[in-house]
Order: C-alpha cells, then sequence, then structure tokens
C-alpha cells in the first residue's frame, strides 16, 4: 500500500502470521494505517507504527462487540466456531493460561518506509517489525537495510497489551539517499517463496 504526499510517499507490505486468526485483515488494515500516518507525519515512522497497533486494538474492539453472524466476524474467523473465534480474540486482551500455545490474533509483520524528495534524490526512512525485507540498489549493488528477520523470537504487530510492547522491539534503518536509477525493495517472506 502507499500513500503520496506533497514531496513524498508513504509505502508498507504486511504479511500475517500464517496460523494467525485474522492475519490477512490485520495486515491491511495495518498498512492502510501506516501510510496515512506516516504521510500525515513523514519525520516519523516509528510513530505510525505505533498507530499501525492502535489501529488493531480498534480493530479487536470492533471484531469482539460484532455479532456472531455478523460478515466481519464471518471473515475472520474462517472454519473456526463463532465461540472459539471469539475466546481467541479475547485472549489479546485478557489472556488465558490454556491458549498460551495458541497463535495470537490479529498478529501481522509489516515493513515500511517514507521516502521524501530532496535536490539529491530520496531520502528513505525504513522500519520493520517482524519478518520482511528491505534491500537497497544501489549502483547495481544489492544491500539489505535491517538485515534477516530474526525469526527465534520473532516479535510482530498486533492488537492488545502484548502489541504494544513488541512495537517497541520494531527494527530501523539509517536513513539514507536514493539517487536516480537506485530502487527500494520492501518484501514479505512470502515474496521469497514466489
Amino acid at each position: 500500500f502507499a500513500v503520496p504526499f506533497p514531496g513524498g510517499l508513504a509505502l508498507a507490505v504486511a504479511e500475517g502470521a500464517s496460523s494467525s486468526l485474522g492475519a490477512r485483515l490485520a495486515g491491511v488494515v495495518a498498512v492502510r494505517a501506516f501510510c496515512r500516518a506516516a504521510a500525515a507525519n513523514p519525520a516519523a515512522p516509528l510513530e505510525a507504527l505505533k498507530t499501525a497497533q492502535s489501529h488493531l486494538d480498534m480493530l479487536l474492539g470492533a471484531l469482539l462487540s460484532a455479532g456472531d453472524a455478523s460478515a466481519a466476524l464471518t471473515r475472520v474467523r474462517g472454519s473456526v466456531t463463532p465461540s472459539n473465534a471469539r475466546r481467541i480474540l479475547a485472549h489479546k486482551r485478557q489472556p488465558e493460561e490454556a491458549l498460551r500455545r495458541v497463535a495470537p490474533a490479529l498478529a501481522t509483520g509489516l515493513v515500511g518506509g517514507v521516502a521524501l524528495v530532496e535536490r539529491n534524490g530520496l531520502r528513505v526512512s525504513v522500519v520493520r517489525l517482524g519478518p520482511g525485507a528491505a534491500e537497497v540498489r544501489v549502483t547495481g549493488r544489492v544491500v539489505q537495510l535491517l538485515g534477516a528477520s530474526r525469526d527465534a523470537s520473532m516479535a510482530f504487530l498486533g492488537p492488545g497489551d502484548r502489541g504494544s510492547e513488541e512495537v517497541a522491539r520494531a527494527e530501523s534503518a539509517a536513513p539514507l539517499t536514493l539517487a536516480p536509477g537506485d530502487a527500494l525493495l520492501l518484501g514479505t517472506p512470502a515474496l521469497g517463496k514466489g
């Protein structure tokens, strides 16, 4: 998703955690919220990530208050019964010991960037929470901006208290300038598989 603004562009990609209830919807909500917040305040991409997390909190609240037959809950729960879906979603707000091994609901990885037009090219800032890649191609050489994702203790963007804590684990690259002909690639694990 991308949002242009005077003097620049905010862009993001997301990939939901594969076993997370509602992960696809979370990814859509997160990239839209990130890009709109980053376009409004391009100097603070980490704040835009916090805004995306707060939008996931609002999504969780809306899903918990929706009726069992609502279109939103039906799409999110898939083949899971409404009562189990509600229990998994509620676990994000009030963790249950019995659900400690259940994948977190509405969890997504996000890689986002803000590009500002400068005299010499584009000044780019990149942030990541969860799996994903941020690479730049400068003079034919490809360089990873954030290194490999740390799968062992992977943090995801998501709602609830834990989601707020995870935002503090976001990674950011030092801002860089891209000249004409340089390229920035933001990708998800699905891109690597493809």
